[in-house]
């Protein structure tokens, strides 16, 4: 069976993954009707609290929850009444959720098999043309320009033609977050997740631009896993070359070797070189200071760049005790590898450039 390429929002799978008890006014199953005169087509999960929409004319699915009686819209853009106990029709009324405004609603049963609750390809298939790029208007950003795009249930960006190195960097965001592989693979983790409720397999990623030097560009990609709170989080910068659009991880520029990390813990996440750590890291004689810290979660740093050098931090975990500091390229120099002193040599060579006003 040939697979569809549609991906929900992630409103969506976070309304349907919930496990409740059933409901006296859950109509469960798959049926097709009307709001006003506009067709439509809806599934109720077995739950009894969720269900999703979606007019035939425009495939946009819609999520709805029972609250105190009503079948309420995402956004509470409206909400539904229906009228006495499910049999093969229902009758019922779309309104506002002011009451402004109210259309008569009909629905008619078509089928039951919820094997996997909503996710059935009888009842998705409609949606399959609903997987379009979505670009935005072009955008300033210290001269330069990049618009916002969208591809399924991720978010990147586009840097326009002029900005340097631009093709290479661009295929790299498409790769990384737009590609139909990617959309593929959210397909099948929202599938999954409408199969089995209190999934968290679903995601969604955004990109945007943090940093700007006449060396290297930082963007920063922001991952969310529905459901998984903190720990499914993940938050980094990318660095880019300017002159090649490769990659760069600043990290590499002080580190021996590459560290296999916990899994926990990303590329872009180290603990502090040994000499770095004995002049910056956390002191025995701070013990006091840092009380009732979770001394095991901390330790980890990431590296920022910022006009005037990089920062070193660690990531909040909500005791407060994480720090930061602050090197310029000459007071890390010391500390980097020969990869490092080359990157941190035109660094800053940079900096000096700016401050005479060139």
């Amino acid at each position: 069976m040939k697979k569809l390429s549609v991906v929900l929002p992630i409103s969506l799978l976070l309304s349907l993954s919930s496990t409740v008890s059933a409901s006296p006014l859950s109509p469960a199953g798959v049926w097709s009707g009307t709001i006003g005169k506009s067709p439509i087509k809806v599934c109720f999960q077995d739950s009894g609290q969720q269900a999703v929409y979606y007019y035939q004319r425009y495939k946009t699915p819609i999520t709805l929850t029972l609250k105190d009686g009503f079948w309420v819209e995402q956004g509470d853009t409206g909400r539904w009444e229906l009228s006495g106990q499910p049999g093969n029709h229902i009758a019922g009324q779309w309104s506002t959720v002011s009451g402004t405004k109210s259309l008569p609603l009909s629905l008619k049963f078509e089928y039951h098999d919820l094997d996997k609750n909503c996710g059935e390809e009888e009842f998705l298939s409609a949606l399959q043309k609903t997987l379009k790029w979505k670009k935005g208007a072009w955008k300033d950003w210290f001269g330069w320009q990049y618009r916002d795009v969208a591809y399924g249930g991720d978010n990147s960006i586009e840097l326009a033609a002029n900005f340097p190195s631009s093709k290479v960097i661009n295929t790299i965001f498409n790769d990384r977050v737009t590609s139909e592989e990617r959309a593929e693979r959210q397909l099948e983790t929202l599938v999954y997740a409408l199969e089995h409720p209190g999934s968290e397999k679903y995601d969604e990623t955004y990109v945007a631009p943090v940093f700007l030097n006449g060396l290297w560009l930082g963007v920063r990609f922001y991952v969310r896993r529905a459901g998984t709170g903190a720990n499914g989080t993940s938050d980094y910068t990318s660095y880019f070359s300017l002159a090649t659009g490769e990659m760069i991880n600043p990290w590499r520029w002080f580190l021996s070797s590459q560290v296999n990390q916990p899994h926990e813990y990303s590329a872009y996440s180290h603990p502090l070189p040994e000499t770095m750590r004995a002049k910056y890291g956390r002191k025995e004689s701070e013990a006091s200071e840092f009380e009732g810290c979770k001394r095991s979660e901390h330790g980890y740093y990431q590296i920022s760049l910022r006009n005037n050098g990089l920062l070193f931090w660690e990531r909040p975990n909500g005791d407060g005790c994480e720090r930061e500091f602050l090197l310029t390229p000459e007071a890390a120099m010391p500390f980097a590898n020969a990869e490092g002193k080359k990157a941190l040599s035109a660094f800053s060579k940079l900096i000096r450039l700016n401050l005479k006003g060139y």
